[in-house]
């Protein structure tokens, strides 16, 4: 399994012209993003045959994770609350992978005979 996720919380860039201005005349300004995944993987085989038996199994994740938060470049943000502006990006991950295998083969057993002789 292959998993790509993005979160992100911004304000936009402005290079020139009006930049993105926020005010809290009364409070707090807070800008966060989370990402959490939680995952459950299960895979499972089971072979049998005649003389051999043979089972794989194989649980794979491949995961890019990206989680974040900013103020843009030339952004203007005001706040007059008691925690001021707060920046935050946080990522959280659970993950449980079962993976199981059997195999059965087998031929029956023979006795070797041989002729007695005295």
């Amino acid at each position: 399994m292959v998993l790509i996720t993005e979160t992100r919380a911004y304000t936009e860039e402005k290079g020139s012209g009006n930049a993105v201005q926020l005010t809290a005349t009364h409070g707090n300004v807070s800008l966060t993003a989370q990402g959490d995944m939680k995952a459950l993987m299960i895979a499972g085989a089971i072979g049998g045959g005649s003389s051999a038996g043979v089972g794989v199994a194989n649980s794979t994740l491949v995961h890019n994770d990206t989680v974040a938060a900013r103020i843009g470049a030339q952004s203007a943000v005001n706040a007059a609350g008691a925690q001021g502006i707060t920046v935050s990006a946080t990522s959280e991950e659970d993950i449980i992978a079962l993976s199981a295998a059997g195999g059965v083969g087998g031929s029956p057993a023979s006795p070797s005979r041989r002729p007695f002789s005295c």
